[in-house]
């Protein structure tokens, strides 16, 4: 990873925190995604600008940014309140662990897939 002096540093995170901030107004989909999980719901954030996508959420009270750059296969989480970035290979298994999107990539590469079935979820034949 690449080290950048303080003040570098800030800047940079500044530039891509700010443009990211933006991108919801220029995404090509964007998308609410209700999560419930032992009781509780939250919903993510969802915004996608090819070969980009950014999931926003709120985890114990802390605004937290997840920027995938599908073409360069890099995963960055955003953190504003630490000040801090954590950047990792989108296929990493921290990464994977976080981002059904990933997850599904991964699956199938790895494994082969077989339709053993249709059935209507609410309303939507799948």
């Amino acid at each position: 990873m690449l080290k950048l002096n303080s003040t570098c540093q800030k800047s940079v995170m500044m530039i891509v925190f700010l443009s990211f901030c933006l991108t919801p107004a220029y995404a090509q989909f964007t998308a609410d995604m209700i999560q419930t999980q032992d009781g509780e719901t939250s919903t993510i954030k969802l915004y996608v600008e090819n070969p980009f996508y950014c999931f926003e959420q709120e985890e114990d009270g802390e605004h937290i940014f997840v920027i995938v750059n599908q073409e360069e296969k890099v995963t960055r989480v955003l953190r504003p309140s630490l000040k801090m970035y954590i950047e990792m290979e989108s296929q990493g298994i921290m990464s994977m662990a976080n981002d059904v999107f990933q997850s599904i990539d991964n699956m199938k590469e790895t494994y082969d897939a077989a339709l053993v079935g249709i059935e209507t979820i609410n309303g939507y034949e799948c």
